[in-house]
């Protein structure tokens, strides 16, 4: 095949602005906020002994944590386990994304006090800091929450908690934490110096792994619509 001079220099120009022009990466939405807490953390706690009291005596104790996402990445928790002086325990942070808001919703569970959800701190990430706020009682009255994250792109993340008495005008801060990340893959936390869970904790045990669900929703007619879905459960 012949090329003309004229052809072939149109597609060398081609091929040059192929080779240099910048490439863009699609625009990262909410689902990557949270990648970078992804897996297996040693965690380091500072938690003020008193709060609100003008107390400065701090109690230091470390934990572990694992993350995964949830809800195709507009949700996600956290198993974690807390070395506290008066006894080990665990506890779950719960995180879901709303579109309307374009804000996140965190939610933090005790294990110890299981039927009592904490209200949510409501916020988001600019850059490498995240601020979260909510509103609360501490020993029955009424305070704001914030947590804040700072540096998460970094090796060595870090979370606090603060409360504030007067409607945000000053801050307390009670609760400091320092990640350590042990794999960027999550995999369920073993068993520490917590009591023996009771047999009641295996109920759900027959869930754990992949399921392909059939689904039958009865409309507004009477009749029946049916939907398949994929399901995952861990420990």
């Amino acid at each position: 095949m012949t090329i003309t001079r004229r052809a072939l220099l149109e597609r060398c120009s081609v091929a040059v602005i192929t080779l240099t022009a910048p490439r863009f990466a699609a625009a990262a939405g909410p689902e990557q906020d949270w990648d970078w807490l992804t897996g297996n953390w040693d965690v380091w706690h500072r938690r003020l002994r008193k709060r609100l009291a003008g107390n400065d005596d701090w109690d230091e104790f470390a934990g572990k944590s694992a993350f995964w996402h949830t809800l195709g990445g507009l949700g996600n928790i956290d198993d974690n386990l807390l070395y506290l002086p008066a006894g080990t325990y665990r506890a779950i942070s719960l995180r879901a994304f709303d579109p309307a808001t374009r804000k996140w919703a965190i939610w933090w569970l005790d294990g110890r006090t299981a039927a009592k959800l904490d209200p949510p701190v409501i916020g988001g990430f600019t850059g490498d800091e995240g601020e979260f706020i909510g509103t609360d009682t501490f020993e029955g009255k009424p305070v704001v929450v914030r947590f804040r994250w700072h540096e998460v792109h970094s090796k060595r993340p870090h979370w606090d908690q603060a409360f504030s008495p007067e409607g945000g005008k000053t801050w307390e801060t009670n609760w400091r934490n320092y990640f350590t990340r042990t794999s960027a893959t999550a995999s369920p936390i073993s068993r520490g110096e917590e009591p023996a869970p009771p047999p009641e904790a295996g109920d759900w045990s027959f869930l754990v792994g992949r399921w392909r669900v059939r689904n039958r929703k009865r409309t507004a007619k009477g009749s029946w619509k049916p939907s398949t879905a994929l399901s995952t459960t861990g420990r």
